[in-house]
């Protein structure tokens, strides 16, 4: 059958662009998918394609127009454009009774105004559709000629949207965006394979090696630390790995790293880890003692007493040692996914305090809490730091020097600046 059987809409071209390489790549590897075309069909310029290859599927508009791909990647802008110009309406007349599948990316993104958009827009596709099919055509049913979008199968697909075992939130807002029914069977969720699953018969085979886990002491974890200054992933993996297994004498890198896989399923460590990144956690609470140390309490306050940046830097070698393993092995290794948000704080009250130890040099309070410390020379950077002549309980600092600039002062006297703070969240997924 000719036509487009398959429309994928996505949020965002990045999106897009990054699937479509992949589909390139599935389609051009794999000789039984040769027969099957695909195209990208966005806003943005490049290079113009007329054949699926290694480098893109199709994206020349006339290829798309006179010969509809069987697969369609476009957004929900672009699919809005495809229905209003008179030139594309051969793609629909062809596809008006091959379309079997529409599917919404990220369809938790498909809320509230941009929501509403996008369930007229799937209406308005599914009334050009209908305009096509004749009357007493045998092959259409009445509930087909009734449905919103009629043949075609709506699927969304989604990380983020439902809460746990309750899908009746998400059914209705599928029953919302798509105008069609959806039961509860409707709903297809993740299976993971447990961490006993994953992990079994890993440590057997690394005690055949001679290889064994080591306790993680004061040595080992500065050892941890000190991998993590490597710029390469293969040699952070090869000293980490090397500071939480006794390694024999005369073992070689390279075995080191074909056992990386079963290296990371047998330590304890790397058990730790999953078990506390089922959700996102935050990276320093997540480099606690306990992690390195497990259940020995003596152990545990030994390694309180280090620094807990070194403990981060540990765990940061740890967590590179993951992902480089992931990259290596694939999909039988947990991805890892790290998150760092930068914010201005706003609507906040600063106040700079103390006498400067260098031009331009002070530290950053708010309620009674070290945000940071601010090095920037005010007359370069007014707008980064501030003083203050008044304190936030009204004593005066006489002796802060009368060159420093304010970037604005509120009716109390206290110094409004702008100022960085980073959050950082660690998940996981096997």
């Amino acid at each position: 059958m000719t036509g487009t059987k398959a429309i994928i809409l996505y949020p965002m071209n990045a999106l897009a662009n990054d699937q479509a390489q992949r589909l390139a790549g599935l389609i051009t590897e794999h000789k039984e998918l040769g027969g099957i075309t695909a195209a990208l069909y966005t806003g943005e310029a490049g290079a113009t394609r007329t054949t699926v290859g290694p480098d893109g599927l199709i994206s020349d508009r006339d290829v798309i127009r006179s010969v509809a791909p069987d697969i369609l990647l476009t957004n929900y802008k672009m699919l809005d454009q495809l229905l209003l110009r008179p030139a594309d309406a051969e793609l629909w007349r062809q596809s008006a009774h091959s379309l079997q599948y529409l599917v919404l990316d990220e369809f938790h993104t498909y809320d509230g105004a941009q929501g509403t958009d996008v369930s007229m827009l799937l209406r308005r596709l599914g009334m050009t559709l209908k305009s096509y099919w004749v009357d007493g055509d045998t092959g259409i049913s009445d509930e087909d000629r009734a449905r919103p979008l009629g043949r075609v199968t709506p699927i969304a697909t989604s990380a983020t949207l439902g809460d746990g075992n309750d899908s009746s939130t998400m059914l209705d807002f599928a029953r919302t965006v798509f105008g069609d029914e959806f039961t509860a069977e409707s709903v297809v969720t993740e299976s993971r394979e447990s961490l006993q699953e994953w992990s079994d018969g890993a440590a057997s085979r690394i005690d055949e090696t001679g290889i064994t886990v080591a306790q993680i002491d004061e040595k080992r974890l500065r050892e941890l630390a000190s991998a993590s200054s490597a710029t390469d992933p293969v040699d952070v993996a090869r000293a980490a790995l090397r500071s939480l297994y006794t390694v024999p004498n005369g073992f070689e890198d390279n075995e080191i790293d074909g056992l990386s896989l079963d290296l990371i399923r047998a330590h304890p460590v790397f058990h730790r880890i999953l078990e506390r990144c089922e959700s996102a956690v935050p990276i320093l609470s997540l480099s606690d003692p306990e992690l390195f140390a497990g259940t020995d309490e003596s152990l545990a306050s030994d390694l309180e007493r280090i620094d807990p940046n070194i403990r981060a830097q540990a765990l940061r070698a740890v967590v590179t040692t993951l992902s480089h393993v992931r990259a290596v092995s694939g999909r039988t290794a947990p991805s890892v996914d790290v998150h760092l948000w930068v914010r201005e704080l706003t609507r906040l009250d600063r106040a700079a305090s103390g006498r400067p130890s260098s031009p331009g040099a002070t530290t950053v309070y708010c309620s009674a809490t070290i945000f940071m410390t601010i090095h920037s020379r005010l007359r370069t950077f007014p707008r980064s730091t501030a003083g203050t002549a008044i304190d936030p309980v009204g004593g005066f600092y006489s002796h802060l020097p009368a060159r420093i600039s304010m970037s604005t002062t509120l009716q109390s006297g206290v110094a409004s600046s702008l100022t960085m703070t980073a959050f950082g969240l660690l998940s996981m997924r096997r």
